[in-house]
């Protein structure tokens, strides 16, 4: 197996961990801001400890690219919560899913990747397996917009997307300038946690640092640490039009945890959804 891909694959199990963890918290009620603070601690502490085992926490340029990763992060995630607000999350959480699309893009167009049949074709597996997975309702979603303009929820998912490709495609220019992984997503903890502190204490007037926060933010943050790290790491190795696909499918973890802990029926769709995520693994892998 390619590196690039194996890095790509343990980043999709880490981050798939931690969005089971957010689901575990969202359904405790946890306060998003203040989640997200705490969340942060353990996700600098955890690239901090790496920078420091791999002796690779020393400064970089490419570092300075941290402070706007941490706000693109912010903004995609606040973006995409305020989309399910008044929106549906079968039909915006797989537009959000799908970031690698503008991520894919950006590397085409800035970084001279090649676009191949067999990208195209991992590609079209990857959607397919979001879109399945999620049931995305696409009959439905075409009824209701046919000849209306976009809606307020639909138009903040698009923006949340957007952010999220951003995201990636600053991960691959800081790794190609020469950032090490766990000291760039330190640099970027740094601006993180003061933008989440600012946005807890204005945005829901002052820390909610309950049981349900400290149950779940620590182990939130060290996947989420851990998978970005290894993110970076194959994005060193190999191209963004094949590395951040299979990050991206993540939920397939979380969809095969919530069928264990939850005891979720595993029904033909799942089986489907999950047989085209290892499709676009084995094709991305040729």
């Amino acid at each position: 197996m390619q590196p690039a891909v194996l890095f790509a694959l343990l980043s999709m199990a880490l981050v798939g961990a931690a969005d089971f963890v957010y689901k575990r918290a969202a359904v405790a009620g946890a306060a998003p801001s203040s989640f997200m603070l705490v969340q942060s601690w353990f996700f600098g502490a955890t690239a901090l400890t790496l920078a420091l085992l791999t002796g690779t926490f020393r400064f970089h340029p490419a570092l300075l690219l941290g402070p706007v990763a941490a706000l693109t992060v912010f903004t995609g995630a606040r973006t995409f919560l305020m989309s399910l607000r008044d929106g549906e999350a079968s039909v915006n959480t797989p537009i959000f899913r799908l970031s690698f699309v503008v991520t894919v893009a950006l590397a085409i167009l800035f970084l001279g990747e090649r676009l191949t049949l067999r990208k195209l074709g991992g590609f079209a597996l990857a959607s397919a397996s979001i879109l399945v997975l999620t049931a995305f309702p696409l009959g439905r979603l075409l009824r209701g917009t046919r000849g209306m303009a976009l809606g307020r929820p639909l138009v903040l998912a698009l923006a949340a997307m957007g952010c999220m490709g951003v995201l990636s495609f600053i991960y691959k220019v800081a790794a190609l300038l020469g950032a090490a992984a766990p000291a760039f997503l330190f640099s970027q903890f740094c601006a993180f946690t003061l933008i989440a502190l600012a946005h807890a204490l204005w945005g829901e007037r002052g820390l909610r640092l309950d049981r349900a926060v400290w149950l779940h933010a620590p182990a939130a943050g060290v996947f989420t640490s851990a998978g970005l790290i290894c993110l970076m790491w194959g994005l060193q190795r190999g191209e963004a039009s094949v590395v951040v696909p299979i990050s991206q499918m993540s939920f397939v973890m979380t969809t095969l945890a919530a069928t264990v802990v939850y005891r979720e029926a595993f029904t033909l769709r799942k089986s489907l959804g999950l047989a085209a995520a290892a499709l676009t693994i084995l094709v991305f892998n040729a």
